[in-house]
């Protein structure tokens, strides 16, 4: 290996420059009022260019999620990934249980989407149970899937019905 200029021994870099005599080019350069406006310059036009991606990112985002494809894709997604279920196994069992919730019986609005849906499943096996309205599936997940503190919330509800503890 050769001395640059300067007297350092080092490899070149990728445009024939010593590594070390590059290192020392860079660090006078960022000092120099040149360098800071133009990294004053782009950063500001950076700012603007993610600030016009995220309004057209957003407007993209809005006008594609609303399609109904769209809202089929999305729910086919979340399906596979999070319960390992298909949407025709979804659409099946919620046939099976004539479009209602298993708990409380509201039948489901899908259109209107007020009332949509929510795949009930096992926290510790992963398996699916059924499909439940979102109030119910709150319900149960406030108690912790424990079929003792429903029952114990049962009792405590038909015992203030009957006026005593």
């Amino acid at each position: 290996m050769k001395a640059c200029k300067r007297g350092h021994i080092e490899e070149k870099d990728q445009h024939g420059k010593c590594r070390s005599c590059a290192r020392e080019f860079n660090r006078e350069y960022r000092k120099t009022e040149k360098y800071r406006a133009y990294r004053a310059e782009y950063i500001k036009r950076k700012a603007f260019i993610d600030a016009r991606n995220k309004t057209e990112r957003k407007q993209y985002m809005k006008a594609y999620s609303v399609t109904p494809s769209a809202r089929i894709a999305q729910v086919h997604y979340r399906l596979k990934r999070k319960y390992g279920i298909t949407l025709k196994v979804w659409q099946k069992m919620l046939d099976d249980q004539n479009q209602a919730c298993l708990i409380c019986r509201v039948k489901f609005d899908l259109q209107a989407r007020r009332i949509d849906p929510c795949v009930d499943h096992c926290h510790s096996t992963g398996l699916v149970r059924g499909l439940i309205c979102r109030l119910c599936n709150l319900g149960l997940g406030n108690f912790r899937d424990s079929p003792e503190a429903l029952r114990r919330a049962a009792d405590y509800i038909e015992s203030q019905r009957e006026g005593s503890l």
